[in-house]
Formats: structure tokens, C-alpha cells, sequence
């Protein structure tokens, strides 16, 4: 059996530490375009939901009506449908 004379620190050395690359402004912008169309997709009203029966509601137990793809015009239900009435 032969012995470990390995230095210990050599071990636990830390790798070098790498900076991100800083994205340019077209990206900027592409990702700003699509965290804006997310937001108005998870408006809250902006889709209508239901309620499973027996869940009073709770998190868990809220489904929207419709997936993202099936979206009315502007990402709004007609207006009987939706809970509130502000737009």
C-alpha cells in the first residue's frame, strides 16, 4: 500500500472564478420584449379561471379555462367572463 503525500490544499482549492459575458443591446431588448408579453399573458384577470369544486378556491385548486396558445384577441376574455370589470 503506498501513502497519500498529496498537499491537502491542493484538494480544496477553489476553480477561478469567470465573470458573465454582459448580454448587448439587441438581446436586452429581445428580452425585455418577452418578459412584457409574459406579464400581459399573467395579468391577473386577464385570463379567465374556475375553481375546482370542493377547493374553496385555494391555490391548488385554480385552473385557468384555457392554455396560453388559446388566448383571445389582446390576451383578454369577453367581457361577461371576466371578474373584473376595470378595462
Amino acid at each position: 500500500m503506498t501513502e497519500n503525500t498529496s498537499d491537502a490544499s491542493e484538494s480544496t482549492a477553489k476553480p477561478a472564478e469567470t465573470a458573465a459575458p454582459e448580454p448587448d443591446r439587441e438581446t436586452r431588448e429581445r428580452a425585455k420584449k418577452e418578459a412584457d408579453r409574459l406579464d400581459k399573458i399573467y395579468e391577473p384577470g386577464a385570463r379567465a379561471s374556475v375553481v375546482v369544486p370542493g377547493t374553496d378556491g385555494m391555490v391548488a385548486g385554480t385552473a385557468f379555462a384555457d392554455s396560453v396558445g388559446e388566448q383571445i384577441t389582446e390576451n383578454k376574455p369577453p367581457d361577461e367572463l371576466r371578474k373584473d370589470k376595470d378595462s
